[in-house]
């Protein structure tokens, strides 16, 4: 393991981005119908969302090469550890509230959604939806109990092309003197899936891959801090405009809800939120370390947890409020702390364990010898946020 660098800021930033999305749902389905209506053409977090796959591209990038270089399986199986349990978690008691709901006769899942049960209680569809974290399994379920899902989805399918590209760097270094590291053969990864990306926004390949460019960008940018190059400038350069193209991709009207997308709008706030997470990437700020951490330990919990805050407000009432919206954003921090403090230790163990060390404790030093061997740059001592 390599001596370890600065730690990256963007704990705050990524609970930002979920703060868009939780604030974004709420105001569709929980705030009085005029502010409903006038919040729905920014779409603030569906942009967050996009974001966050550029951020996800950075640090997983970087957790694989610094902490789990060689080691794909580990990888995996932390990633897993970090995204299943709280899935399992939000899915169940969102079948849960579902069922209960439903049998009082009371249930509102959303402003603009009607609820099957028939449809949604089959076996087939529950054991689907536990699943529901694993790229395609939305092709085969008649109802999605957890709607931040297809994000999910998106994050795993992206999680297996790293994997794939860290076996990929283990083969080839039997080969050639020097090692090729996981940002050199996922350059190759990103030149090769450009075009099923361009097919995905024509509708023509999977509509998940259609967020390449997002990924590529922030893997760009994290080899950059690493070892900047006129190549990696290009590539950073190619999927920044490729991100830019797919957002501008998107129908600018919705005919489910039957609203115009604020374009101008949304394009800035993408333009910079980006351009926060590049500067972010290379920030020093070591008095608002630990509060930065604190921010990104709530962040996952709180982005998949807050749906079923909105069912059981929803349900507990009638009509839309501005106390709905009030208590739906409370009540979303309540359960996240409840949800942290019933998972996160033991699983928080058992990925040090897997991971080799406590994120909390500075790793000791590498030799110098071991890093010449290797041919790398050191790591970073918040390389995986909490995240990897």
């Amino acid at each position: 393991m390599s001596e370890y660098r600065a730690y990256r800021y963007f704990g705050g930033f990524r609970f930002l981005l979920a703060a868009l999305v939780v604030f974004q749902h709420f105001l569709a389905n929980l705030a009085p119908e005029p502010l409903a209506s006038a919040s729905l053409p920014y779409g603030f977090g569906s942009v967050a969302v996009t974001v966050f796959f550029a951020l996800s591209g950075f640090v997983i990038s970087e957790a694989a090469h610094e902490v789990y270089q060689g080691r794909p399986v580990a990888f995996l199986i932390n990633r897993g550890l970090r995204i299943v349990p709280h899935y399992l978690l939000a899915v169940a008691l969102a079948m849960l509230l579902c069922y209960v709901f439903e049998a009082q006769g009371v249930l509102r899942v959303a402003r603009h959604e009607n609820f099957d049960a028939h449809t949604a209680f089959t076996a087939t569809n529950v054991a689907l939806n536990l699943f529901g974290f694993f790229p395609g399994a939305e092709r085969f379920m008649d109802y999605g109990f957890l709607v931040p899902g297809w994000a999910l989805r998106v994050e795993m399918l992206f999680y297996l092309a790293i994997a794939a590209t860290m076996t990929l760097a283990v083969h080839a270094a039997r080969f050639h003197k020097a090692a090729i590291g996981p940002a050199g053969i996922g350059l190759g990864m990103a030149i090769l899936t450009a075009p099923l990306a361009v097919l995905a926004t024509r509708g023509k390949a999977p509509a998940m891959l259609q967020f390449a460019p997002y990924f590529v960008y922030g893997a760009a940018l994290y080899q950059w801090t690493r070892r900047p190059s006129r190549v990696v400038a290009a590539l950073a350069a190619a999927a920044l405009a490729g991100s830019f193209l797919q957002f501008a991709a998107q129908p600018t009207h919705n005919a489910t809800l039957g609203f115009e997308r604020a374009v101008g709008a949304e394009f800035t706030m993408l333009a910079l939120l980006l351009a926060t997470m590049t500067g972010l990437a290379f920030a020093r700020w070591p008095r608002f370390k630990r509060a930065d951490q604190a921010l990104g330990d709530w962040t996952y919990v709180l982005y998949v947890s807050h749906p079923n805050v909105g069912i059981l407000v929803l349900s507990m009432t009638v009509g839309y409020s501005y106390l709905n919206l009030v208590a739906g954003c409370a009540l979303s921090l309540i359960v996240t702390l409840a949800a942290r403090a019933l998972l996160d230790p033991a699983v928080d163990r058992l990925r040090d364990a897997i991971r080799g060390r406590a994120l909390d404790r500075e790793p000791a030093p590498t030799p110098p010898s071991d890093r010449i061997q290797e041919g790398r740059f050191g790591a970073n001592d918040g390389a995986e946020q909490r995240a990897a």
